[in-house]
């Protein structure tokens, strides 16, 4: 019988010892710490920041095709700025594709890196 895999069903409302593994997303991920509540995928600056550590990739799995961002008309929202400055929640256009700022931020393109994850494309 091959192993179950580590899950995180509970991740949300468990407390998880430090160097419990579990799969989140089709992503493995270790407890650096313990932690009460912390999503591993959450939103954070620095690595140091979070009580997850990514592993990898389950085994075996082929993730899907990240979905195109949803499109509108133009100047749904106020157009990206390098200039400008954004607090937390700010609601911006890029290249006719909504974002809303994780954190206040200025000049930093939220189309351009995904891995920082800067911001979250809004849903049309």
């Amino acid at each position: 019988m091959a192993p179950r895999a580590p899950t995180a069903s509970g991740v949300h409302t468990a407390s998880t010892r430090a160097g419990v593994k579990v799969v989140w997303h089709s992503r493995v991920f270790a407890a650096k710490w313990w932690n009460v509540g912390d999503p591993p995928d959450a939103l954070v600056q620095h690595d140091w920041e979070s009580p997850w550590s990514l592993i990898g990739p389950v085994a075996g799995h082929r993730p899907r095709a990240a979905a195109a961002p949803p499109r509108w008309p133009p100047n749904t929202y106020p157009d990206w700025s390098s200039i400008v400055s954004y607090d937390a929640g700010a609601k911006v256009e890029r290249r006719s594709v909504g974002y809303v700022a994780k954190w206040a931020t200025r000049g930093e393109d939220p189309a351009a890196d995904r891995r920082q994850r800067l911001a979250d494309s809004l849903g049309g």
